[in-house]
Parts: structure tokens; C-alpha cells; sequence
């Protein structure tokens, strides 16, 4: 399914997101071929990779996918969190594990704007967490992403 499907549902999803003052990545998956998306006005990204053994000739329309991001050939994703450079990279790497996309992306580049005129608020708040805390619910929340 993609989020198409479920325009209520999102909208309230990014209806709640924006609220937060923190970092903010939507990982999701299950339409078989990758792509980075961004809704510009509320600083949100939604990775979605799929499996590696299903491929989808042609992706759903999508306004909001950032350029060059698409890869449709079997892939999966990989996130990697860098909390004192304060920083997520997303890359999309085919079955052999070359990357065929990939981006950088500054915490305060995926908070929303209204918590992000506090910046200094939400690195405080950052620091506050525990690395070691945030990292394991970040792998824990990461496990289904890309399998199906």
C-alpha cells in the first residue's frame, strides 16, 4: 500500500509530526521500490524502501519526492544516525549493497518549523536522551523497515 491510500490518515500522521520539537524521519515501506519524499512547508521526510525480492515498474505519482531518489530495482535502505554531528544519512542500496542514492540530512533540516525557531531547545532536548537509549529504540523501530 502507499499513503495514497490512506489521505485521512496521513494527513493526521503529519498533523501530529509537526507538533513535536524533535527530529522528525517517517521509515516506511512495502511499495517495492524506494524513494525519499519531503513536505517542504513542514521540514518531515518519509524514506520508504522495500524488500529485496519484489520490484515495481512503475511508482505511484508523488509530488513531493525529492529529485533523483527513486530506485526501483530490488533495494533496501539504510539509516545511519550521527547525534553529535546531529545528522541522519539515507542511502538506498541495491541486492549487492551498492548505494544508488543517498543524502544527509541536518536534524534541524527534518524538525518542524515551530520547534525549530527553538533550535536550541531541541539539542538540549536531544542531549537529554540517553545515545545508547535512543539508538537501541531506533534500531528496535527500524528492524521491519524494508521486509516484508
Amino acid at each position: 500500500e502507499h499513503w495514497a491510500n490512506f489521505p485521512i490518515e496521513r494527513d493526521r500522521l503529519v498533523g501530529i509530526a509537526t507538533k513535536v520539537s524533535r527530529p522528525t524521519l517517517f521509515p516506511s515501506g512495502d511499495i517495492h521500490y524506494s524513494e525519499l519524499s519531503r513536505w517542504p512547508e513542514k521540514n518531515l521526510y518519509d524514506a520508504t524502501s522495500s524488500g529485496l525480492t519484489e520490484t515495481w515498474e512503475y511508482p505511484f505519482p508523488n509530488d513531493n519526492r525529492v529529485e533523483d531518489s527513486l530506485v526501483r530495482t530490488t533495494n533496501f535502505g539504510v539509516l545511519d544516525v550521527d547525534w553529535e554531528k546531529e545528522n541522519v544519512g539515507i542511502e538506498f542500496r541495491d541486492k549487492d549493497g551498492a548505494k544508488r542514492y543517498g543524502a544527509r540530512l541536518a536534524f534541524a533540516d527534518i524538525t518542524p518549523p515551530a520547534a525549530n525557531c527553538a533550535g536550541e531547545k531541541i539539542r538540549k532536548s536531544l542531549r537529554l536522551r540517553s545515545p545508547s537509549v535512543a539508538r537501541s529504540a531506533f534500531r528496535t523501530a527500524l528492524l521491519s523497515w524494508g521486509w516484508r
